[in-house]
């Protein structure tokens, strides 16, 4: 099943709703239960296909993430150990926070994947590839 940014789009509350519905859950728990890909496919041309942010976990294991700008964007911690990512890997770090990008396994990255210290940060960005196939 395909899922595109315009598919997701509006839909955000109802993903939110039935997590809470399942019982209590900070925001920070919301975040980690919906980032994990293991099949199907997300597209956004143009733009950020997936965004990691603050204080998550970006787990891929399968599917597609499709993009020509970034596939995904990390900011905090990624673990790419299958799938396949057409477009940009950039993980990011500013302030204080470290971010920490894994590629390993199976994944196949046909795009560029760089580690980007934002405005000086003190944290620096980490990038670690282990296995998988960078085109």
């Amino acid at each position: 099943m395909a899922l595109s940014a315009d598919i997701l789009r509006g839909y955000t509350d109802t993903i939110i709703l039935h997590q809470l519905s399942h019982g209590d859950s900070y925001g920070y728990q919301i975040n980690k239960t919906i980032s994990t890909l293991s099949g199907g496919e997300v597209e956004q041309m143009g733009f950020i296909a997936v965004k990691n942010d603050d204080n998550s976990i970006l787990n891929v294991t399968g599917g597609v993430i499709r993009s020509n700008e970034q596939a995904v964007q990390n900011w905090t911690q990624a673990n790419i150990s299958g799938g396949r990512l057409e477009g940009n890997v950039i993980t990011w770090a500013y302030g204080d926070q470290p971010s920490e990008t894994n590629i390993a396994g199976s994944a196949v990255v046909d795009g560029d994947v760089a580690a980007v210290n934002y405005m000086d940060a003190a944290a620096q960005p980490v990038v670690n590839i282990t296995g998988g196939t960078v085109t």
